[in-house]
């Protein structure tokens, strides 16, 4: 079988791909991956045939720049069949971003099956557009529109296989792929402030780091700083408290650890997904918060005094099942 997908401008949008991208290839079939010629997904996407469509963002108040993201939605579309012919294409899978929007439409056109997933409770702009050609409609999230099927989103192996150290006691603070200002500087100040002596490990965003960070680092030898982690799972493995944004994959592999967490969704998300993904997850062990450096403090003091409960790890078959229907797609 072979299957093209596409997705981009965000982890979320890549890393899970990756994930199933990886079993079907263990599996023998042929993945390509559709993405910009430029940005993260090309970046991230090394082991895969890659193939580019133009992409600009399909909202704007510009009239100008709605234009172009017309014109470059209607090249992409073109471009789109005369990838699907020439490598004969069994199905496509969209992930999500800007970019998965053509080779839906494409495929749509040639009546090549197209698998939507939606990693949020709340479908992305691209995704409610795709959502209404797909053949089938996967969520990783309970999703708010009842065409999806939640199956779980896909996470890495390495990550499935840690063991998270109870009496760990370092805390990890992050903000995503791309950081959170309100994460790395206004919180992370007063925890060093109110914990001196906590090991901290901090997620700044690429190009996050600034002269205070510097300054902190020179004060606080426990702290560490990292613009961006490749690997989570040894992250994951020496931590015994996240404070993490809410976007659908740092949820995901959280619930699947069962690793005490405090969720503070990102306000300025898109249709404020990151709400209404870390309501979702919200259980025992696992409390959401808003961008109040004051009441995240308080929470963490029940950590510190060990009255903290652990949360239930929660099953993940994604792989399982995601692989499964795009099975039933195979032209042999």
């Amino acid at each position: 079988m072979k299957i093209l997908m596409t997705g981009g401008g965000t982890g979320g949008h890549i890393y899970p791909g990756l994930a199933v991208a990886k079993e079907l290839m263990c599996q023998g079939h042929v993945v390509y991956w559709g993405g910009r010629s430029a940005g993260m997904e090309k970046d991230l996407v090394q082991d895969l045939p890659y193939l580019w469509f133009w992409a600009l963002a399909l909202r704007s108040k510009n009239i100008f720049l709605q234009v172009k993201a017309i014109l470059a939605l209607f090249g992409s579309v073109v471009l789109g069949i005369f990838y699907l012919k020439r490598y004969r294409i069994d199905c496509v899978l969209t992930w999500g971003g800007y970019v998965s929007v053509a080779p839906a439409l494409s495929a749509y056109l040639l009546r090549v099956p197209v698998v939507c997933f939606e990693q949020n409770t709340k479908l992305g702009l691209a995704n409610r557009l795709i959502a209404n050609i797909a053949t089938r409609h996967l969520s990783g999230l309970a999703c708010e529109d009842a065409r999806f099927m939640t199956v779980g989103n896909p996470i890495r192996q390495a990550i499935v296989s840690v063991k998270p150290n109870e009496d760990a006691k370092r805390l990890l603070i992050v903000g995503g792929s791309l950081g959170a200002s309100f994460l790395r500087e206004n919180l992370l100040q007063a925890i060093l402030e109110k914990f001196p002596e906590l090991p901290i490990t901090c997620i700044v965003g690429r190009n996050g780091l600034g002269k205070i960070h510097h300054e902190w680092l020179r004060l606080y030898p426990q702290l560490r700083l990292l613009e961006y982690c490749h690997d989570m799972a040894n992250l994951y493995a020496e931590t015994g408290f996240v404070i993490s944004r809410s976007g659908a994959m740092a949820v995901s592999e959280i619930l699947a650890l069962g690793i005490r967490t405090i969720f503070v969704p990102l306000p300025q998300s898109a249709d404020n997904h990151q709400w209404y993904n870390a309501i979702s997850a919200q259980s025992e062990g696992i409390e959401v918060a808003g961008e109040s450096a004051a009441d995240i403090i308080e929470k963490l003091r029940v950590w510190q005094m060990g009255s903290w409960k652990k949360p239930v790890p929660r099953p993940n078959d994604a792989l399982v099942q995601i692989v499964a229907v795009l099975s039933r797609f195979s032209r042999s």
